[in-house]
């Protein structure tokens, strides 16, 4: 039976800041039995709940890396530059 998948398009967004930390523990809860792919602007969100991410600029992959190479030292400095600006 394929792993299910769960796509999240920018799931943070209109939801207080207050219940960012339980969305959070619900998007790791499933991440066990689930692919998730999320798209989002929200750096600190991503940083918080992903494994993998990856930086599409005009649909193209810039980078993609694991989350400490790509939050705290990524390599493209298009990724250095979009990461200091916040996302």
């Amino acid at each position: 039976m394929p792993t299910p998948m769960l796509l999240l398009d920018e799931p943070e967004g209109g939801v207080p800041n207050t219940s960012l930390e339980n969305l959070a523990q619900e998007i790791l809860g499933l991440k066990p039995k689930t692919v998730i792919v999320l798209v989002t602007h929200n750096i600190a969100f991503a940083e918080r709940v992903c494994d993998t991410a990856l930086f599409l600029e005009d649909g193209r992959n810039v980078l993609q890396a694991e989350r400490h190479e790509f939050f705290r030292s990524p390599v493209h400095p298009r990724v250095k530059e979009f990461l200091k600006w916040g996302g």
